[in-house]
């Protein structure tokens, strides 16, 4: 997408040395439209795995905060029945 970038400023100075002044604004939106993609697709994967995995990493917080709680539980259920 990078290459797509800088065929797009080369072609921005050709055309403002040839006097085609009418496609500038096209080879702008062209250029814009290509960094965007670049830029999404660069981070779509890291986004793609690093979701996941926190919303799996805090699952798991929940699930051994809650054992946690239900050994508590039961611990001082056992200390009052033996007293």
């Amino acid at each position: 997408m990078f290459i797509f970038a800088i065929i797009g400023f080369v072609a921005i100075f050709w055309c403002a040395l040839t006097g085609l002044v009418k496609l500038i604004p096209w080879l702008v939106l062209l250029v814009i439209i290509t960094s965007a993609i670049s830029f999404f697709d660069k981070y779509w994967l890291q986004i793609l795995i690093s979701v996941p995995l926190f919303a799996l990493f805090y699952y798991l917080q929940e699930k051994e905060r809650e054992i946690k709680h239900n050994k508590k539980v039961t611990n001082e259920r056992n200390r009052q029945m033996n007293k």
